[in-house]
């Protein structure tokens, strides 16, 4: 690595400690003046973009149902609903906009069916999750990546809460990689959790909080034969 791609690294990684050490109440307006700062570098925009997480905005667009905008579902500045496979909103050249294949959209229907099933048994009725499946490559044989989104707010006042919001987002990288007769397979999972609560009361008067945190996992040498 020379002179000019550490200090470029160095740059995108201390973007992202700035952005991680601010309160993800402000996340939107933090990130759009941070990216600022790598703005005319495509690759580290790219990357900070990836890494900086964003709390995702909630879409009732969609007759078919309720799903979260994030940037894994994002072609241009419409947004694909997983339950109806289409775009909100609606963009002028829909035929020109990314889809999945067939096997990969099926797979992605099912995906979204157990995790409703999930979020009713651990999180409350307002809580909404929306499943997402990507390409890790044009070549489909290399893998794909799933992005699982899951949004809970605190809609009435709850247990002292008076506001509050959990926001996650899972990313499970699947790669293919060959090694014959035998086909390994690698997933590396990556999770970030925005939590925010307000509670006022004679206890604690009026308390405002909010953390971001992520961590990363590999898990190996799972074959198929």
């Amino acid at each position: 690595m020379d002179h000019q791609e550490k200090n470029n690294t160095k740059k995108y990684k201390n973007c992202l400690h700035l952005y991680k050490l601010l309160s993800p109440k402000n996340s939107e307006a933090n990130f759009s003046v941070i990216s600022e700062l790598v703005y005319e570098d495509d690759e580290n925009l790219a990357i900070f973009t990836q890494k900086a997480e964003v709390p995702t905005i909630i879409c009732r667009d969609d007759p078919k149902g309720t799903f979260l905008f994030c940037e894994f579902n994002r072609d241009g500045d419409s947004y694909r609903s997983p339950i109806s496979n289409k775009y909100f909103p609606t963009p002028e050249e829909e035929n020109e906009m990314k889809y999945l294949p067939e096997n990969l959209r099926n797979l992605e229907i099912k995906f979204n069916k157990v995790f409703q099933s999930y979020i009713r048994a651990y999180y409350s009725p307002e809580a909404i999750c929306s499943v997402y499946i990507d390409i890790v490559d044009e070549n489909l044989e290399n893998g794909f990546l799933v992005n699982v989104r899951i949004k809970n707010p605190i809609i009435d006042k709850t247990k002292d809460l008076d506001t509050g919001c959990w926001d996650s987002n899972n990313i499970i990288e699947v790669k293919y990689i060959k090694d014959n007769p035998n086909i390994n397979i690698e997933f590396r999972i990556s999770t970030s959790v925005y939590l925010i609560i307000n509670t006022n009361n004679e206890q604690t008067g009026n308390l405002y909080a909010s953390g971001y945190t992520i961590k990363t996992v590999n898990i190996n040498n799972l074959t198929l034969k």
